[in-house]
C-alpha cells in the first residue's frame, strides 16, 4: 500500500508525527481488510457471510436477551428493597406513636405517683397531728 498510495505524500510526511500515524492505521486496517477470512475469525463460511452482510450477530442477540432479562432481575430488586423500605417505615411509624403513648402513660404515672405520695403525705401529717394529741393529752 506504502508504494501505492505513498506517492502522494511528501516523504517526511510519512514517518513522523500525525499524518504518519494515521497512515500507519490506514494501512493496516486495509491489510486486515485483505486478509480476512471465517478461519482466521473462528466462523464457519456461512456466519462469516452473515457478518459481512451486515447483519446481527447471534452473539449480540444473547447480549441484549441477557441483558434485558438482568434488567428485569434489576427492576425486581428495586421492588424487593422499596417494599422492605416501605416495611421498615410502617414499622418505624409504629414504634414512634408506640413510643410517643408510653411517654404519655408515663407522664400519667408521674402524676398518678406524685398525687398519690402527696395524698400520704397529708394522711401522714394527719395521723403525725393525731397521734401528736394523743400524747400530749
Amino acid at each position: 500500500i506504502n508504494a501505492e498510495y505513498g506517492g502522494f505524500l511528501p516523504q517526511e510526511k510519512l514517518t513522523s508525527g500525525e499524518m504518519a500515524y494515521n497512515f500507519t492505521n490506514i494501512c493496516c486496517a486495509l491489510q486486515f481488510l485483505e486478509n480476512i477470512s471465517p478461519d482466521k475469525l473462528s466462523l464457519s463460511p456461512e456466519e462469516f457471510d452473515h457478518f459481512m452482510e451486515g447483519h446481527s450477530s447471534h452473539l449480540e442477540e444473547a447480549l441484549t436477551t441477557k441483558f434485558a432479562s438482568g434488567m428485569l432481575d434489576n427492576i425486581n430488586r428495586v421492588k424487593e428493597c422499596e417494599d422492605k423500605v416501605r416495611q421498615l417505615q410502617s414499622y418505624h411509624s409504629k414504634l414512634r406513636d408506640n413510643t410517643e403513648q408510653l411517654q404519655v402513660d408515663i407522664t400519667k404515672h408521674k402524676a398518678d405517683v406524685q398525687k398519690s405520695l402527696a395524698d400520704m403525705r397529708s394522711k401522714f401529717s394527719s395521723l403525725e397531728e393525731e397521734m401528736a394529741k394523743l400524747l400530749i393529752s
